[in-house]
């Protein structure tokens, strides 16, 4: 799962806003900005602003934590969609 999302983040920035890891994933940036408070994302503030390295995102989707989110958003169904897809293409 690691190569999709690394395959699927390539033409994202190396450090992340949070509109960024909002389109990335599928998720709203409300739950992303939860995400953050909770510690579940890890972040550092640049200018008061929570910024992600992209290596963090990747910590944080290939783990338990995103894959057990509950959401209804379709892009967030899509990302997962689209590794099932990836795999068999990959195969």
């Amino acid at each position: 799962m690691q190569r999709y999302f690394e395959y699927i983040f390539a033409e994202f920035p190396d450090v992340l806003t949070m509109y960024d890891a909002a389109e990335m994933t599928g998720l709203a940036i409300s739950t992303i900005q939860r995400l953050i408070k909770n510690g579940m994302i890890r972040s550092m503030r640049v200018d008061r602003r929570p910024m992600i390295p992209k290596a963090y995102m990747l910590d944080f989707v290939t783990g338990s934590k995103f894959l057990g989110i509950k959401s209804n958003s379709r892009d967030f169904h899509r990302v997962l969609r689209g590794f099932s897809v990836w795999k068999t293409q990959k195969s």
